[in-house]
């Protein structure tokens, strides 16, 4: 532990080198394949984490490290929830095309990435936006 005194303020640190040491966010970093249903809402929560100040929650593309888009049926609460109001065969392919999608956890110069999280069919044979209601006027 470092101990740093100026005057009246002293502040003790797990490391005399840094202020924030460095933490494992992420409980469980196993690799997921999730079913879903054309048409159908889907909701995936960021793996169970370490909170702590001023973290910031974006899902990545494994293999290019890239965000995946957010639109109008694609969102992120500020825990790290994935939300899709209606999945799409193109919502599956662009996870799947890149080997799946990571939540990524970013607070100051430090960031911690989850398992990678694949996206299945139920029924393979399913095609377009079945189960999406269309409304009526």
């Amino acid at each position: 532990m470092g101990t740093f005194n100026n005057s009246n303020l002293i502040i003790v640190t797990k490391n005399p080198c840094s202020f924030s040491a460095p933490i494992r966010v992420f409980f469980n970093q196993t690799n997921v394949v999730k079913k879903v249903d054309l048409g159908q809402s889907f909701k995936f929560r960021c793996p169970k984490h370490e909170s702590f100040y001023g973290a910031v929650f974006d899902w990545t593309h494994y293999r290019w490290n890239t965000r995946f888009s957010r639109d109008e049926r694609r969102g992120i609460s500020p825990a790290g929830t994935l939300f899709i109001t209606y999945v799409t065969q193109k919502d599956i392919d662009d996870i799947n095309e890149t080997q799946g999608i990571r939540c990524r956890v970013t607070g100051g110069n430090y960031f911690q990435m989850s398992g990678t999280l694949k996206l299945e069919k139920n029924n393979p044979q399913q095609s377009g936006k079945v189960g999406r209601k269309k409304r009526r006027k």
